[in-house]
């Protein structure tokens, strides 16, 4: 008689059938011998099964999971299918239909061993629709060492609320829930409780530091709560898709200058005088790899010490200045014969001393870049002019914004071009109407923590003022649909990462002013973009320039492995 299996050795065999399935990665194959798995299984092994099902339907989306759905619409796996559903709903916003759905599933299994999170999850989404869309928590150090900033940040939050509720017109318009963060990364995870379950804030913005923005990230993250933090800590919204980030950061600071004096100027050779340290190694690598990006050089790096004023050594070693140059030796056409007959005579007239030229410095760069402050900016400017480093045109960050760099060294800094990301001076209308009203308000000129705060409530209430945004998970989606929002500080548009990007302000110093450079950044890759198909060519280069075996930059990962290299 030939052996034939029973149904616990069919089911086992089933079920490892369904393991391998997993393993190259053919999910829908996989549950399908799962399904024939929990025919043949007694109800004791069904429980690992339906672990295994889980964590097989994490990889599969919505329209996935209905037609699997469609496949076994009584039996294993309906009820982990249609938990799933539900899930996914409630992460795309569809509170109605998770509702439905789950209240379905508590009716008919009321005692499944997953009705308690059928229970959690209603309660969850009951608690999501008693959200006030009309409220926005505001996370901001109002004491403390950061109190000052948070002040200010405050004063452009309170000028948006009231110009939005003024436009609302009968509508609820925007009430401000503020926190006072302390500048304390735990009371701004707390603050994000209070905001998100007692107060049931629509949305958060803040909070400022660095130290406080991811901590408070994840926690909003956690409570499916819309979060927009001011800080410029680089991959905070990379936590969760209800984080957003809108600050001026160092990346679009360096792509700003290297694509205007690339592009626009048609610069290709740069020099790098940076301050020894984070800021100015990040910044050195972030404006480096925007050249390379380019196919632009870096001519020299020199760094120097924080505490440093005297910048003859480093300036010395841009231009070769520095190192004592080989004397060159003539050749023979050039040597002269002296005849005896008048060699006597001239040993007679006393030789005069001969006159020592200094050696002329060799600029090979049509721009210095200097990551730092307007202070430190200030002392290198005239000592760059003092070595005959003219002709050059230098470049730096929103830290050189400051009156003070003018009264220090404004004749050694005609044409230099920085960025920042507001500039009170602009000729925009809507950012010369803010800094009116904000005078006329509160008797000071507004800088870019005001400018960023008033925008960033802006484009939330964008956001909330779409038809049909009714809860968090629907005012998250507005926000990531967002394109093009005129704002004070420039347009804005958010990123599908939750990044909320704005093209810098190009200034630049005329006399003893400053001033606004009005640029097109679309129009200037555009035509990067015709150049390259047209001739073949990395882009347009400045006119004499030709392609130098130098264009081929090290990367940012080469440099930090070897960071010494950028000091020689």
């Amino acid at each position: 008689m030939d052996y034939l299996p029973d149904e616990t050795q069919r089911a086992t065999a089933a079920e490892i059938v369904g393991d391998a399935e997993v393993a190259r990665e053919n999910y829908a194959e996989a549950i399908r011998w799962y399904a024939k798995t929990a025919a043949l299984a007694g109800e004791e092994d069904l429980t690992v099964l339906a672990s295994k099902v889980d964590e097989t339907l994490e990889q599969f989306d919505r329209e996935q999971l209905l037609a699997l759905l469609a496949e076994y619409p009584e039996t294993f796996p309906k009820t982990q299918l249609e938990t799933h559903i539900a899930k996914m709903d409630m992460k795309t916003g569809e509170l109605s239909a998770a509702q439905e759905r789950l209240q379905a599933l508590l009716d008919r299994q009321p005692l499944h061993p997953l009705a308690a999170t059928w229970t959690a999850m209603v309660e969850q989404i009951n608690e999501w629709l008693q959200v006030d869309m009309s409220k926005v928590g505001c996370i901001l150090p109002l004491s403390g060492p950061y109190q000052a900033y948070g002040d200010r940040v405050l004063r452009g939050l309170a000028m948006a609320a009231q110009d939005i509720n003024e436009s609302a017109g009968p509508g609820p318009g925007i009430q401000l829930v503020i926190k006072d963060s302390r500048g304390d990364a735990d009371t701004s995870v707390t603050a994000v409780r209070e905001l998100a379950i007692g107060q049931k804030v629509a949305a958060i913005i803040g909070p400022l530091s660095r130290v406080a923005a991811e901590a408070t990230a994840r926690e909003a993250q956690g409570l499916w709560v819309p979060i927009i933090t001011l800080t410029q800590k680089k991959g905070v919204s990379e936590v969760g898709s209800y984080v957003f980030r809108d600050s001026l950061s160092n990346e679009q600071q360096t792509r700003a200058l290297v694509e205007y004096a690339v592009l626009e100027l048609g610069y290709t050779r740069f020099a790098i005088l940076y301050p020894n340290g984070g800021y100015g190694l990040r910044l050195v690598n972030l404006f480096w790899d925007e050249l390379a990006r380019l196919g632009a050089e870096v001519r020299g790096v020199e760094s120097y010490e924080a505490n440093q004023t005297d910048y003859a050594d480093q300036i010395k070693k841009l231009v070769g200045l520095y190192y004592p140059r080989p004397e060159m030796e003539p050749s023979d056409d050039s040597r002269v014969i002296v005849q005896p007959e008048t060699l006597s005579a001239e040993l007679e007239v006393a030789p005069e001393a001969p006159i020592e030229e200094e050696p002329l410095p060799i600029v090979d760069f049509e721009a210095i870049f200097v990551p730092d402050g307007y202070e430190k900016v200030g002392l290198i400017a005239p000592q760059l002019a003092y070595h005959d480093v003219t002709g050059v045109r230098l470049l730096g960050t929103n830290l050189w914004n400051s009156p003070r760099l003018l009264e220090m060294a404004a004749p050694y800094l005609q044409g230099a071009v920085f960025v920042d990301g507001f500039f009170p001076d602009s000729r925009l209308p809507r950012t010369r109407d803010f800094v009116r009203r904000y005078q006329s308000i509160f008797g000071e000129m507004p800088g870019y923590p005001e400018a960023q705060a008033y925008d960033t409530l802006r484009l939330l209430g964008e956001a909330l003022g779409q038809p049909g945004v009714n809860s968090r998970p629907l005012l998250r989606d507005a926000l990531l649909e967002i394109r093009g929002l005129l704002g004070v500080a420039g347009t804005a548009s958010v990123t599908p990462g939750g990044e909320v990007s704005k093209p810098p302000f190009l200034i630049t110093i005329q006399r003893r002013r400053m001033r606004e450079i009005h640029i097109d950044f679309e129009t200037l890759r555009q035509r990067r973009a015709t150049w390259e198909v047209f001739t073949g060519t990395q882009g347009p280069r400045a006119p004499g320039a030709s392609p130098s075996d130098r264009d081929k930059q090290e990367t940012t990962a080469d440099r930090q492995h070897n960071p010494q290299e950028l000091d020689q």
